[in-house]
C-alpha cells in the first residue's frame, strides 16, 4: 500500500509563485505589450469620428480621423480666443471706423445711434467661427 505525505506550505510563499506563473502565462497568451499598446493607440486616434468629434451612430457621418477632428477644433478654439483679444485690444480704431463707414454713407445721427448700438455689442461680443472641410 502506498503511503501519503503531506507537507504544510505557508500561504505567503505560494502566492507570489502562482501570481508570477499566472502573469507570466497572460502576457504570454496576449503577445508583445509594445504592439498592443501601438495597436490601441493607433485604432483610438484613427477611429473615424463626425464634424463634432464624436463616433456616430450613423456610419456615414464618420467621415473624418479623430485626431484631425481634434486637432481642427482645437485650432478653432484657439483662434477664437485670438480674435477676441485682437477685438477687444482694438475697439476704439474699430469704433472709429464704423463711424467714419457710416457717415459716408448716412447722415452724422443715423450713424450715432448705430455708433451706440455698435459699443454695447461690442461690450458682449461674442463670435463664432466655422471651419468645414469641403467635400469633393
Amino acid at each position: 500500500m502506498a503511503e501519503n505525505a503531506t507537507v504544510n506550505i505557508p500561504k505567503d510563499v505560494i502566492d507570489p509563485i502562482v501570481r508570477q506563473q499566472l502573469s507570466a502565462a497572460i502576457a504570454a497568451a496576449m503577445g508583445d505589450p509594445v504592439k498592443i499598446i501601438n495597436a490601441i493607440v493607433t485604432r483610438a486616434l484613427d477611429i473615424k469620428v463626425d464634424k463634432s468629434g464624436k463616433v456616430s451612430s450613423y456610419s456615414y457621418d464618420n467621415t473624418q480621423p479623430f485626431l484631425e477632428a481634434l486637432s481642427h477644433k482645437l485650432i478653432r478654439e484657439e483662434a477664437e480666443i485670438l480674435i477676441r483679444e485682437y477685438v477687444q485690444d482694438h475697439r476704439e480704431m474699430i469704433k472709429k471706423q464704423i463711424v467714419a463707414l457710416l457717415s459716408k454713407r448716412r447722415n452724422g445721427t443715423f450713424a450715432e445711434a448705430l455708433l451706440v448700438g455698435a459699443e454695447k455689442s461690442l461690450e458682449n461680443f461674442s463670435l463664432t467661427i466655422h471651419l468645414d472641410r469641403k467635400r469633393s
